[in-house]
C-alpha cells in the first residue's frame, strides 16, 4: 500500500511539472499573439523619429534598410533574426541590429553569436524608450536619410517591400 502511495504520489508530481512547462509555453505563444496579429499595424508613434539622430548607419549611400530592435534576452528576438538571415540570402536586403544593451553579459553573447552575419549596433535602454519601442523584435523600414517609413513586429511584411 505505501508503495502505491508512493508511486501516486510520484505520478502526480510529474504529470503537474509537466502540465507547468506546456502552460509556460502557451503563456509564450500567447504573449506573441499579438504580433502575429498586428502584421504591420504600429503600437507606437516611432514614425516621428530620424534614425540617424540616434545611431550611425553602417554605409550611407544606401537608399533603404530594414533595421532589427531586439533584445539579448528575447528569444524571439534571436529566432527572427536567424529566420531573416537565412531568407535574405535570397534578397540581399540592408540590414543591421540594433541591441538593447539591458544585460551586458546577454548583450556580449549576442553580439559575439551573430557579429559575422550582421551589423550590430547596442543602444541603451534609454534610446529605447525615446524610439519609443514597446515590443521585441520591433522591425524597422528605414530609408537613407534615416527616416522611418514602416514599422512592423513581423519582418514578413516588411520584406515585401522590397521585393
Amino acid at each position: 500500500m505505501e508503495l502505491f502511495l508512493l508511486c501516486a504520489l510520484l505520478l502526480y508530481f510529474y504529470i503537474g511539472l509537466k502540465v507547468r512547462k506546456e502552460l509556460g509555453g502557451l503563456k509564450a505563444e500567447v504573449v506573441l499573439l499579438p504580433s502575429a496579429i498586428a502584421g504591420t499595424q504600429s503600437h507606437n508613434t516611432s514614425y516621428d523619429i530620424c534614425l540617424s539622430d540616434y545611431v550611425t548607419f553602417p554605409a550611407d549611400n544606401i537608399d533603404s534598410w530594414i533595421v532589427m530592435v531586439a533584445s539579448a534576452t528575447c528569444p524571439a528576438c534571436h529566432e527572427e533574426l536567424e529566420q531573416f538571415l537565412i531568407e535574405n540570402v535570397k534578397y540581399n536586403i540592408p540590414f543591421f541590429c540594433l541591441i538593447k544593451n539591458d544585460n551586458i553579459t546577454e548583450t556580449d553573447s549576442f553580439i559575439e553569436n551573430y557579429k559575422e552575419s550582421v551589423h550590430i549596433i547596442p543602444i541603451s535602454e534609454e534610446v529605447v524608450d525615446q524610439m519609443q519601442i514597446d515590443y521585441f523584435p520591433t522591425f524597422l523600414h528605414v530609408i537613407g536619410d534615416g527616416t522611418i517609413n514602416k514599422q512592423s513586429l513581423l519582418v514578413k511584411t516588411l520584406v515585401k517591400e522590397f521585393k
